[in-house]
C-alpha cells in the first residue's frame, strides 16, 4: 500500500477471505485526492526521483514552479515552505552557557553510545511504556515500600497489587506472574545477604543532587538510588535494582558508567544530609539483577571508587559536554555491525539505519 491510510482494515479477511492460499490478495491502487494541496505533495516526491528518473523529476519540479507562481500560491509547493529546507530554528546550545548541565547517572552510557539516541528520547521520543517497564516499576514500588520483607510477604503483596497491571487470566499472564514472584523472591533473598555481609539499609529511592565543576561547565548530577546501605567500615554501598532479563558481564560492571556515576555522587557528598552519620567514602555499587532466569539472585559488585582514582567524574563531565551541546552525532557500535543490527534504537531518524530519512524524503 501507498501509505499507513491506505492499508486494509484488519478486518478484511473476516469480511472478504482471500481462499487463494498460492497468492497474496491484489492491492487495490489508491488515487490520491483531487485537489491542489495533494497535487503538490504529489509533485515534491517525483521531484526528489532527479537520479532514478531526471525527466519526470523535471516535468514536477516545472509544475510546483508553476502552483507556486500561480495568482493564488498553492501551499506547499514553494521550496520556502518545504520543513527540510528551512534554516534551523536555532543554533543555541541546549543547555544556555554558564547554567549547570543536568546529568542523570543512568543516561552517562546512553549519551556515550549515541548522543543522538540520548537527545531524541530526552526530547519525548522515547517509545511508550511497555510491559516489562510496567513490571519493573511494580517490583520497584514493592521494593520502595517493603525494603526489609521476606519472600512471604512480598509474595503477598504482589497478589495484592498484581491486578493494577490489567493481565488476563490466561496462560501468559500465569507465566507473567511466575517471573515476577520469582523477581521479590530474588529482593527478600537479597535482604538476607545484605545482613549477612553486615551492611544494614540508611534509604530507599533516595534522592541527590550535586554540582561538579569541570573544565569548562558545571555538571549537576541528579538522580534516584533504589537503595542507600552502609558496610560494615561505615562506608556508603549504592544498590539498583534491575527488573530486565539482560545484564552487563563482568568486565563491564567494573567500569559500569552509571555505578560509578552513583559513586563519584558519594565522593563529592551528595548524601550529606542523608542522616546516615557516615563518611562521604564510598563502600562500593552494585546491579542486583532480579529479572535475570536463575535461582538466585545475582550481585555485581563494583569495587568503592577512591578520589586518586577516580575514573567517573571524567566521564560525566564528557556526558555533560554532549548534553549540553547544539549537534548530536549518530553513533553506532562497530561490534554489532556484522549481524546487520547495530543496536540502534531509533532507526527511524538515525542517518547511518537504512531505516533513516531526512525530512524532506
Amino acid at each position: 500500500m501507498q501509505s499507513e491510510e491506505a492499508q486494509p482494515s484488519g478486518f478484511l479477511d473476516l469480511v472478504d477471505p482471500w481462499l487463494d492460499e498460492d497468492t497474496q490478495r491484489p492491492a487495490t491502487k489508491v488515487m490520491r485526492p483531487r485537489t491542489l494541496r495533494a497535487l503538490a505533495a504529489e509533485l515534491r516526491q517525483w521531484a526528489q526521483q532527479g537520479q532514478a528518473s531526471p525527466e519526470l523529476a523535471g516535468e514536477a519540479a516545472a509544475g510546483l514552479s508553476m502552483l507556486a507562481s500561480s495568482a493564488v500560491p498553492v501551499p506547499g509547493a514553494h521550496p520556502s515552505q518545504w520543513w527540510g529546507l528551512l534554516p534551523l530554528s536555532t543554533e543555541e546550545p541546549v543547555v544556555p552557557e554558564g547554567q549547570p548541565v543536568p546529568v542523570s547517572p543512568s543516561k552517562v552510557e546512553a549519551v556515550q553510545k549515541s548522543p543522538l539516541d540520548w537527545f531524541v528520547q530526552a526530547a519525548g521520543g522515547e517509545a511508550a511504556t511497555d510491559f516489562a517497564r510496567s513490571l519493573g516499576t511494580l517490583v520497584h514500588g514493592i521494593a520502595q515500600d517493603m525494603p526489609d520483607a521476606t519472600g512471604t510477604e512480598y509474595v503477598e503483596e504482589l497478589i495484592r497489587r498484581w491486578p493494577t497491571l490489567g493481565m488476563k487470566e490466561n496462560w501468559e499472564g500465569r507465566l507473567d506472574f511466575e517471573r515476577a514472584e520469582k523477581m521479590v523472591r530474588k529482593l527478600a533473598a537479597y535482604v538476607i545477604q545484605m545482613r549477612t555481609e553486615g551492611r544494614r539499609l540508611v534509604a530507599v529511592e533516595q534522592d541527590f543532587s550535586v554540582d561538579l565543576q569541570g573544565p569548562d561547565r558545571v555538571a549537576r548530577l541528579r538522580g534516584q538510588v533504589d537503595r542507600l546501605e552502609i558496610d560494615a567500615k561505615g562506608r556508603l554501598v549504592i544498590v539498583d535494582l534491575k527488573t530486565g532479563k539482560s545484564s552487563p558481564t563482568a568486565a563491564d560492571v567494573e567500569q559500569h558508567p552509571q555505578l560509578g556515576s552513583y559513586q563519584a555522587a558519594i565522593l563529592a557528598g551528595a548524601f550529606d544530609d542523608g542522616g546516615s552519620q557516615a563518611s562521604q567514602s564510598s563502600g562500593g555499587a552494585a546491579l542486583v539483577q532480579l529479572g535475570k532466569d536463575t535461582k538466585t539472585v545475582g550481585v555485581q559488585q563494583q569495587e568503592p571508587l577512591k578520589e586518586e582514582q577516580d575514573w567517573a567524574t571524567p566521564l560525566i563531565h564528557e556526558a555533560a559536554g554532549l548534553m549540553a551541546g547544539t549537534r548530536f552525532e549518530a553513533r553506532h557500535d562497530p561490534l554489532k555491525a556484522g549481524n546487520g543490527s547495530h543496536g540502534c534504537r531509533l532507526p527511524g531518524v538515525c542517518p547511518l539505519c537504512s531505516e533513516g530519512k531526512q525530512v524532506t524524503e
